[in-house]
């Protein structure tokens, strides 16, 4: 058909998120040289906690806050859809993390590419 686009989605990763400790949890690692690009989530909590997503810079690892801190509630949860547009891009060679400000139970998926 004349003018119509096709678009070809990116093959997404998935990476687990089973964390519970205080402070930056690393939940993608990086790998020199490569963007994460973050194109949809879900993150569950099991109790109240406020949740910081992040991504670390290579050494001396400079933190860039994308989102929060997000206050969740018990049982409360995000939920970000798949878009062509990543909701969250990293630096070059970072890795992304999660903050926790208390040792609560946080579990989900994301996906994203690294490239």
């Amino acid at each position: 058909m004349p003018g119509t686009t096709i678009y070809d989605p990116p093959r997404l990763t998935t990476a687990l998120v089973n964390v519970n400790t205080i402070g930056s949890n690393i939940i993608i690692p990086a790998k020199p040289g490569q963007y994460i690009r973050i194109y949809k989530l879900w993150l569950v909590a099991a109790a109240a906690v406020n949740v910081t997503i992040s991504d670390v810079g290579p050494p001396p690892g400079n933190i860039i806050i994308n989102d929060g801190p997000m206050p969740f509630l018990p049982s409360g949860a995000l939920i970000l859809d798949y878009d062509t547009i990543a909701w969250y891009n990293s630096q070059v060679g970072a890795s992304y993390a999660l903050i926790l400000s208390a040792a609560v139970q946080v579990s989900g998926r994301i996906y994203y590419t690294q490239t």
